[in-house]
């Protein structure tokens, strides 16, 4: 999703060797493949990587890092101004940052999870989640899967790209209605400070579910609500129809190759918006890397069914509610 995380980051496709079909298994429709000539067609095989990429105690190690750094940034979350804290008394306070991290994890986790049982289901050879631990504002960078072979079909690409954001959002609501709840009001601070900012999602649920703020006061946020908030702006960021983000598997799958074209009009949208938070500078930058358009299926063809126009649906919608044009601001 160290500023935002790219939780959720993009999901990489890695170069693919064919590989002989089993001809027994010709007619047999695994996962993932929608008709018979499909399945008839050779199986791609995924390019030997290094041994540490397929070594799940690389995974484990970097899920604890990611546990430690995430739970660091918690405690300066929490206590904020109220101590001058060195290393050890970070580790003194170390359990107030747990609602944070395990918050903010657990829903970067179901992110991942998402795209990963999806495209296991559909046949895509996908590794486990790598989390990137870094010090800093919320102590990562978010987490990411390698899909180590294509996607045959446009419907499984927005299958795999839409369960991300799908399943990480159905976590974060949950956990900022918690955090709104257990959030208080206390006395307006005047002087300079970071502002976060609201998309449609985080009114609404606030409207909905924060305690009233009289004149002069202020609402303290939770942790949960921080990590929540924070898992907002990963899944919008992500729905970002460019290149390789889910947004961009989603868009190629509804648009084709039409998809560049919203990817191109949505970064000038992002250039325009970075004369107001100087942060989205950053994200041209790495979507420039990326590229706007995204590689191509093997088969164009089917067309998406009324189910997945469903699901496209519903993933614009969630882009809408969770954007925010501007996601910081700095007071004073």
């Amino acid at each position: 999703m160290s500023g935002p995380p790219s939780q959720g980051s993009p999901i990489r496709f890695e170069n693919e060797v064919p590989q002989a079909v089993d001809p027994a298994q010709k007619h047999g429709l695994t996962p993932g493949l929608e008709t018979v000539e499909e399945a008839a067609e050779p199986a791609p095989r995924a390019r030997a990587l290094p041994g540490w990429v397929d070594n799940p105690r690389v995974n484990v190690a970097l899920f604890l890092a990611t546990l430690f750094s995430t739970t660091y940034a918690g405690v300066d979350l929490v206590l904020q101004d109220d101590l001058r804290r060195g290393f050890l008394e970070h580790l003194r306070y170390f359990y107030v940052g747990l609602p944070f991290s395990l918050s903010l994890l657990g829903i970067l986790l179901s992110h991942e999870l998402g795209h990963y049982f999806v495209g296991r289901r559909h046949g895509v050879r996908v590794t486990l989640p790598y989390f990137v631990p870094v010090p800093g504002l919320i102590g990562t960078m978010g987490a990411v899967i390698l899909m180590r072979s294509p996607v045959r079909t446009r419907r499984a690409l927005l299958d795999i790209g839409a369960a991300g954001p799908l399943a990480g959002i159905a976590v974060a609501v949950p956990l900022m209605i918690l955090g709104l709840h257990f959030s208080h009001a206390a006395p307006s601070r005047t002087g300079p400070g970071i502002g976060m900012g609201e998309s449609l999602l985080v009114e609404l649920l606030a409207r909905l579910f924060a305690p009233p703020v009289r004149e002069g006061m202020m609402l303290v946020p939770h942790p949960l609500f921080i990590a929540s908030w924070f898992g907002f702006l990963v899944t919008a960021i992500n729905l970002l129809p460019i290149g390789q983000l889910d947004g961009g598997h989603v868009a190629y799958a509804v648009l084709g190759r039409h998809q560049r074209g919203a990817a191109l009009f949505f970064m000038a949208l992002l250039a325009i918006l970075a004369y107001w938070f100087y942060g989205w500078f950053i994200w041209l930058l790495i979507l420039l890397l990326m590229g706007p358009a995204h590689p191509p299926v093997i088969h164009p063809e089917p067309r998406l069914d009324a189910f997945r126009w469903g699901i496209a649906l519903v993933t614009l919608l969630v882009f809408m509610l969770t954007f925010m044009p501007i996601p910081f601001r700095i007071y004073g």
